[in-house]
């Protein structure tokens, strides 16, 4: 799992675009 660059998106809901959850 690719961790978010923001704390706040541990989920990477917001930052998918970003970083895809494997």
């Amino acid at each position: 799992i690719y961790m978010a660059r923001n704390k706040d998106n541990q989920c990477g809901v917001a930052s998918q675009a970003s970083y895809p959850v494997v």
